[in-house]
């Protein structure tokens, strides 16, 4: 997002399923996004757990980003060439 000046992101916490391994806490990520105003999932992709959750909201948050820019603008359906997302 060239020149933004909010970037849509979610928190990911990666490894949900080795509780014992933990070194983040789940609070902690959870208090990050909230103050960061973004969503956060806890995520697991051994067991596939919340996994396409957050991509899915990461790509609802571009969504939003875009709509809040161009509000009058309608959904075509269409693609545009030249955007990217990148999942860190």
């Amino acid at each position: 997002m060239k020149d933004a000046d909010k970037v849509p992101m979610c928190v990911v916490g990666n490894k949900c399923d080795l509780d014992n391994e933990r070194q983040v806490q789940q609070t902690e990520g959870a208090d990050l996004a909230k103050n960061w105003g973004v969503p956060f999932f806890e995520t697991s992709a051994k067991n596939r757990i919340n996994v396409e959750e957050a991509f899915f909201e990461l790509v609802r948050e571009i969504r939003k980003e875009n709509q809040a820019k161009n509000p009058g603008k309608a959904k075509t359906g269409k693609k545009k060439s030249g955007g990217a997302c990148n999942l860190l």
